[in-house]
């Protein structure tokens, strides 16, 4: 049966993994705008831009095994459902928002209820023949990473055109149309065994820990968050810092990590298949806090757009290999609470990084920010990794 589904399927939930992205990368990037619209000194705008992105990521912290453990025995279809409705009216609620604080609420809600995303690639690895299931997660991710590309370039037009409120509501839209396209015509299969014995969540960490590299795995989750919230949040700040350029072309200069990814993403995950995906995370990890600390050092745009591109390369090689390692460790039946609980660890990074470069940032500007995550990131992964790989 899945034989005659999967291929549906891939494609519907493909196109549904590109608008979702899109849709969060139409407004985020411009968040720090619409904080600055609402009376906030510059030093204000990086302080709370740094906190509400930090405490979405808690929300998501606290949901996300909750979530992949409720997906893994209800299914992965009414996951989706329920991420993409309430994603959705969240951005009905950012329309509404007049103060930091209401942003900070919506966006709280909006990350524990979150997780479209990680459910449909989820059904896509449960629900895709075994010899096919690496090359579909693969391209779902590039998938992703196109929304990403496309989304900001969106939505600086749009927030130029319109205004951040109005390109709230195209995002809403944009949100329901697709979760409407699940609703209608992906078919989940394979589903899952409600028989199988229940645990808890911590029983299913311990569990998750006795698969091969996956303490390893985790560690390197904490960092992926770390580098790209250290990073994302503060991108346009920064930009309005060292030039003067309109919203459409920070768009675009924002897109390029994704360009990166899309362009690097299958050959990472052949580089993990024929070198090792231990190997190519590592490198990739090191690499990656040299280019956030060289964020701060160049204060010209052509260079750092250059180095936002090298960025995209060095997160395609670490999150493809995150990615394509649990595939091949994990059962299928698993691999939904697995991929969730990895992404916990990624936002328990998204949750450190905002507030301590934003709370940098008040007092000494974002260039020294991204220095000091960029040590950071040296620092902590060189010894973690050497101690994890000696075990």
């Amino acid at each position: 049966m899945i034989e005659k589904y999967y291929k549906r399927n891939f494609f519907i939930l493909a196109l549904c993994i590109v608008f979702a992205s899109m849709s969060y990368q139409i407004i985020m990037p411009f968040l720090p705008r619409y904080l600055g619209e609402m009376s906030l000194t510059a030093q204000q705008v990086s302080f709370w831009t740094g906190l509400i992105f930090s405490c979405q990521a808690v929300a998501v912290m606290i949901a996300n095994p909750i979530w992949g453990k409720v997906g893994d025995t209800y299914g992965r279809k009414i996951m989706i459902l329920r991420a993409g409705t309430v994603i959705s009216l969240m951005f009905v609620a950012l329309y509404f928002c007049t103060h930091p604080y209401q942003i900070l609420i919506v966006r709280f809600i909006n990350g524990f209820f979150t997780g479209f995303i990680p459910a449909s690639i989820a059904l896509i690895s449960t629900n895709t023949p075994p010899d096919k299931v690496l090359k579909y997660v693969a391209s779902a991710q590039s998938f992703m990473a196109f929304g990403q590309l496309i989304g900001p370039s969106v939505g600086g037009l749009l927030s130029s055109a319109v205004g951040f409120r109005n390109t709230c509501l195209i995002s809403f839209g944009l949100v329901a149309f697709i979760t409407l396209m699940v609703l209608f015509f992906v078919k989940e299969i394979n589903k899952p065994d409600r028989n199988e014995k229940k645990t808890n969540i911590f029983q299913d960490l311990k569990e998750i820990v006795g698969y091969k590299d996956q303490k390893l795995l985790l560690f390197v989750c904490i960092i992926c968050g770390v580098t790209q919230q250290a990073v994302m949040p503060f991108v346009v700040i920064h930009l309005s810092n060292i030039s003067s350029v309109p919203d459409w072309v920070m768009g675009v200069i924002y897109a390029f990590p994704a360009i990166g990814m899309i362009l690097s993403a299958q050959f990472w995950t052949r580089k993990g298949n024929a070198m090792g995906f231990v190997k190519v995370l590592t490198f990739s990890v090191i690499a990656l806090g040299i280019v956030v600390f060289l964020f701060g050092i160049f204060s010209n745009i052509i260079w750092f757009s250059i180095l936002f591109f090298v960025f995209g390369l060095f997160m395609a090689a670490m999150m493809t290999n995150i990615t394509a390692r649990t595939v091949a460790a994990v059962e299928a039946d698993h691999r939904g609470r697995v991929l969730s609980v990895q992404d916990s660890f990624k936002t328990l990074g998204h949750a450190l990084a905002p507030i301590t470069v934003g709370t940098i940032a008040k007092s000494y500007g974002t260039s020294v920010g991204y220095m000091v995550m960029g040590v950071f990131i040296i620092v902590a992964s060189t010894l973690v990794l050497n101690i994890l790989r000696k075990k």
